[in-house]
């Protein structure tokens, strides 16, 4: 029988990994996602800049706190009927939870609109299971995660903010199908690190369908940003370090594995930027155009 001692510990040690995903939720993968990409060897705690009402005074202090050793799942497991990975976090699955994504990203966006708050949640999923992927594997695979991190993280900065107009107009959430699960990411994730070429074509076919035979009308701009997403990719993806005369066969070999990297984190990346950006548009929902 457990003692008083082992549950009140037992609950503080939950209270201090809640706080850790609730700080991650808020704070890194919205504004600084870089910070996923460092390793917690080299890290004792997660420092981050809060805004904190004291004495009725609004102030600016960085927060610590250390990092949690377990994943996502480990600790929170999942919920069928949860939108959002704040909801598991929270064990919140009222309104609340939705205004305190509007909070989040009215710290990055000047527009709080339900598109941003429904990429938000597919895309925070997709940065959790990057982020434990990064931290569990190690060589190539590792770097093509922190690589993927670094680019999906400055495109989904970029949408909310300069490239918001590409976003759709007529959006609703209480009418949106549920985002990319946690689950569905990790299956993504692990199908492209091994057969990149295969996955990025699977879904550069889907966005070919979606652009030219959705039943819905896109706008011009918006099928343009997507087949420059595509062109992107492939470009970025054949772009090769060609080896010197002269070349030491050992950098020869390095610059043939960091080729290889970067082509795999390039179809990864637009793999995940083509599903995030389809993600927001849905035949149900009728009413979304772009």
């Amino acid at each position: 029988m457990e003692s008083i001692h082992d549950k009140t510990l037992q609950a503080i040690e939950r209270s201090v990994s809640r706080m850790f995903w609730l700080l991650l939720l808020s704070k890194s993968i919205p504004s600084s996602p870089s910070t996923l990409a460092k390793r917690k060897d080299l890290q004792s705690n997660m420092t981050r800049e809060v805004k904190l009402k004291f004495n009725g005074e609004e102030i600016i202090a960085d927060l610590c706190w250390p990092y949690s050793d377990g994943t996502f799942l480990e600790d929170f497991g999942t919920k069928i009927e949860s939108q959002s990975s704040l909801h598991n976090v929270l064990g919140n699955d009222s309104h609340d939870v939705i205004e305190l994504e509007n909070e989040i990203i009215g710290g990055i966006s000047s527009e709080i609109r339900d598109s941003i708050v429904h990429l938000f949640r597919s895309y925070s999923n997709l940065m959790i299971i990057l982020r434990e992927e990064y931290l569990q594997k190690r060589g190539s695979t590792s770097e093509t995660c922190r690589r993927s991190i670094k680019a999906i993280g400055e495109w989904f900065f970029t949408i909310i903010t300069s490239e918001i107009h590409q976003l759709p107009e007529n959006f609703s959430l209480e009418k949106s199908i549920k985002p990319v699960s946690i689950e569905d990411w990790s299956d993504i994730i692990r199908d492209s690190l091994i057969q990149p070429s295969t996955q990025f074509l699977r879904v550069h076919d889907d966005a070919t369908v979606f652009i030219h035979g959705g039943n819905f009308q896109l706008e011009l701009t918006t099928k343009r940003y997507l087949e420059k997403i595509i062109s992107d990719t492939i470009e970025l993806a054949l772009q090769t370090k060609l080896a010197l005369p002269n070349e030491d066969p050992i950098s020869s070999n390095l610059g043939g594995v960091n080729h290889n990297t970067n082509r795999i984190s390039a179809l990864l990346s637009g793999v995940c930027c083509l599903k995030l950006f389809m993600t927001l548009y849905d035949v149900d929902r009728g009413a979304n155009t772009g």
